[in-house]
């Protein structure tokens, strides 16, 4: 029996080389597409990555608990499923076999919005968004 969300006509989504999430500062060239998921970008950065503005947290920065920060997220994902999970699906087939990782600001381990994307683009689709472990 179909589901409300299967009738939603999101595109599937998926990878080979996989989507991780890190840090602007922590980011290492080899480890595969930087990809900003970020309102501003680093004056230092080195050149040469993607800009995901869709996915980028446009008014929310001064929401003053987490809780409400996660909810305005979630809800801005949720009304632009088709659309996040298409320029997804197209980043990814852009740079295959690649890996795709998401960078923002915030340090490993902080509450931040890259890792609120990446449960979000979990529970979408199955795939698998670790934060990067630098060896």
């Amino acid at each position: 029996m179909p589901t409300e969300q299967a009738a939603e006509q999101v595109p599937e989504v998926q990878t080979s080389g996989g989507l991780f999430t890190s840090s602007f500062s922590r980011f290492r060239p080899e480890w595969g597409v930087p990809v900003a998921v970020t309102v501003g970008l680093p004056g230092w950065f080195e050149p040469g990555y993607e800009v995901w503005r869709t996915v980028a947290p446009f008014g929310l920065l001064d929401l003053e608990s987490e809780a409400e920060f996660r909810r305005a997220y979630r809800a801005r994902l949720h009304r632009l499923t088709p659309k996040v999970l298409a320029e997804l699906a197209d980043l990814m087939a852009a740079y295959e076999p690649a890996p795709l990782i998401w960078l923002c600001f915030e340090a490993p381990g902080v509450f931040c919005h890259r890792r609120l994307l990446a449960e979000w683009v979990e529970q979408r689709t199955g795939l698998l968004v670790p934060e990067w472990e630098v060896e």
